[in-house]
């Protein structure tokens, strides 16, 4: 009897100290998980490490602290994110950078649509962010997501401008086709851009370099 009670008040003492370095992840409590002996790599119900939290929340500081136990960087929770993905998806820039240079996947950020560090980084238009990743690995750029689509078209439809420009002067192809065998310019028709729009410039004027 009192051996099973010592069980369980040690696994109820266990989740709290669990529930705490969620916690300290979460609000960039250095002390405290500085303190913590365990599974730096434990979950929580969504699947989520203390490392994708802290880059979710922006939490450099507790992202270094992590980096430094060598946690696993290309862990992946319930919906198919890693760390990275969330460092993104959150504009945070210089955990970007430190999970890369730490040795993180810049493929298949986000496991469920398939998706390499490009396509999210796109959706944001963070110039820094996305000038940074394609020079990590510019295979990125003809990587493609479920739809079968590239950034590119992500760009497109997503309205951001100056990201097409700035894949298709990286060497993103203008002459790649979706699922659906629609190119980049019909995927723009499609989302009722202006004629006069600047997107419909970039296309012309990338094409018109190929055939140079």
């Amino acid at each position: 009897m009192i051996v099973c009670l010592l069980l369980v008040l040690m696994g109820m003492r266990a989740q709290a100290v669990s529930e705490n370095l969620w916690e300290a992840s979460e609000n960039g409590d250095v002390e405290f998980a500085s303190k913590f002996r365990g599974d730096w790599n434990q979950t929580n119900e969504e699947g989520m490490t203390p490392l994708m939290i802290a880059c979710d929340r922006g939490k450099k500081k507790m992202v270094d602290l992590l980096l430094d136990k060598k946690v696993a960087l290309d862990l992946r929770d319930r919906e198919g994110h890693t760390a990275l993905f969330y460092a993104i998806s959150a504009g945070q820039v210089e955990i970007v950078k430190k999970l890369v240079l730490a040795g993180a996947s810049v493929q298949k950020v986000d496991e469920e649509r398939r998706e390499n560090s490009l396509f999210e980084a796109v959706r944001l238009g963070k110039s820094e962010l996305l000038d940074f990743l394609i020079q990590q690995d510019k295979s990125q750029l003809g990587g493609t997501n479920a739809e079968e689509e590239t950034p590119a078209f992500v760009a497109i439809r997503f309205y951001q401008t100056k990201a097409l420009k700035k894949l298709l002067l990286s060497g993103a192809s203008s002459e790649v086709r979706n699922r659906e065998g629609l190119s980049l310019y019909q995927v723009a028709k499609q989302m009722d851009y202006p004629p006069e729009h600047e997107i419909f410039k970039i296309l012309s004027d990338n094409s018109s370099q190929k055939k140079k």
